[in-house]
Formats: C-alpha cells, sequence, structure tokens
C-alpha cells in the first residue's frame, strides 16, 4: 500500500480545535502552527479540524441512532421468524448495528451517522417477508379446509 503525505498548516488561532483523523494518522509540530497527515492512498480518508461543540453534537446524534438501531434489535430479539429471508435481513440488521457500535467506540461518528435508515429499511423487509408468510400460511389453511 502506498503511503502520501500531506502537510497543512493551522492558524494559531485554531489551536483550541478538535483534530479528528479518521483512516489516516497525524502529528501536530512542536510549535503547534502546521500538522502532518498521513494516509493510504487506496483508503477514503476524514480529516477534521472541529470545534470542541461540533464533536459534542457529532457524538450525540450518533449515540442517538445508535440507540434506536438497538432498540429495533431487541424489538426483533423477541419475535419468532419463519421465512429465510427474514432471518438474513436479521443477521444484515446485527452486522450494521455491531459496525456503528465499533465506529461509536472508536470516534468514528461520521461513519455511525446513516446507517440507521438502512437497520429500518432491513426492518421493514423483515415485517413485510413476515406478513407474506402468514398470509401464505392462512391461505394454505383455507383451501386445505376447502379440500376437506
Amino acid at each position: 500500500m502506498s503511503e502520501d503525505i500531506i502537510r497543512i498548516s493551522v492558524p494559531r488561532v485554531l489551536t483550541s480545535t478538535i483534530v479528528r483523523c479518521i483512516n489516516c494518522a497525524f502529528s501536530q509540530d512542536d510549535d503547534g502552527s502546521s500538522l502532518t497527515i498521513q494516509l493510504a492512498a487506496s483508503m477514503t480518508t476524514y480529516f477534521y479540524l472541529d470545534a470542541p461543540y461540533t464533536v459534542t453534537r457529532l457524538r450525540q446524534w450518533a449515540s442517538s441512532e445508535f440507540q434506536q438501531a438497538v432498540r429495533v434489535t431487541e424489538e426483533l430479539g423477541g419475535t419468532e421468524l419463519h421465512h429465510p429471508k427474514s432471518k438474513r435481513y436479521v443477521d444484515e440488521i446485527m452486522v450494521v448495528v455491531e459496525i456503528m457500535r465499533g465506529n461509536l467506540t472508536a470516534s468514528n461518528y461520521e461513519l455511525v451517522l446513516g446507517r440507521l435508515d438502512r437497520v429500518r429499511e432491513l426492518h421493514a423487509l423483515v415485517t413485510e417477508e413476515e406478513e407474506n408468510y402468514t398470509q401464505a400460511e392462512e391461505h394454505i389453511d383455507s383451501v386445505r379446509e376447502e379440500i376437506l
């Protein structure tokens, strides 16, 4: 993997900012006036100079979305699933929630945001598959009763 090095200058006014580097590494010079960022050319990298309140808000939003995703998994945890597709969708939900948990733990809040939409989409698919399964069972039962 080839590495690229980018050097940027940070004005002294921004010394109270929080430096955030996702999929990259950085070091600040001794005098605090510049940073050296190291990143892999083959990876998507996020680099931020944030005001502390921005990071706090990102963390709050990411935590909120993660908690909502966890509630979906808790709701599904007590549900008996019949259709194999539903089971696969639930497995995918669990993977997405674990990815969200990992990114939240690593303070990669941007990588948590937006995944709740996927969890909701998969939850809707689980509901749809289970409703279809129930309707199919009911139809089979009614046909069986007619035949008998």
